[in-house]
């Protein structure tokens, strides 16, 4: 059991997918997250900031998200990531689609197949969140990354 209080509030980070909500992030959190898209983030993490210097606060922690797949071929990752697409769909989070068959065709037609890391580190993150979508063998995904991909990160 934990009797006592920490000795700062714990970070509260609020997650916005359209400016109205990167606004109340910048008044209110700690911290914006956001999806990892090239388009929309821009205009989130630009919100989020005007927000903080409106209210008088320093610019808190930006964090991106976005997914990661890997398997033997190309077609295999791509295919394991595929269902993940319809999360990347403005729309999904603010219209009335409750159709899983719609999100998924949505994501298929509206999201590019392939989004690369160094893109999404462009857009002026403090913290890149990936989440693992590789299906069956998500610890050889990580293994992988970690060999491959971190040191690549790490260059610059």
């Amino acid at each position: 059991m934990l009797h006592s209080r920490p000795e700062q509030r714990p970070p509260v980070y609020l997650s916005a997918f359209h400016e109205g909500a990167a606004r109340l992030a910048g008044r209110l959190a700690a911290g914006v997250w956001t999806l990892g898209d090239p388009q929309s983030a821009p205009k989130v993490i630009g919100a989020y900031g005007t927000a903080c210097e409106d209210a008088g606060r320093e610019i808190g922690t930006v964090i991106v998200q976005s997914v990661f797949s890997y398997a033997p071929d190309d077609d295999q990752a791509l295919e394991a990531a595929r269902e993940w697409k319809g999360t990347m769909v403005d729309r999904h989070y603010t219209d009335d689609i409750a159709d899983p068959a719609q999100i998924y065709r949505n994501g298929a037609d509206e999201v590019p197949p392939v989004k690369r890391i160094k893109a999404i580190e462009k857009l002026g993150a403090d913290v890149l969140c990936l989440m693992n979508v590789s299906g069956a063998d998500p610890h050889v995904a990580l293994r992988f990354y970690g060999d491959n991909v971190l040191p690549e990160l790490r260059k610059g």
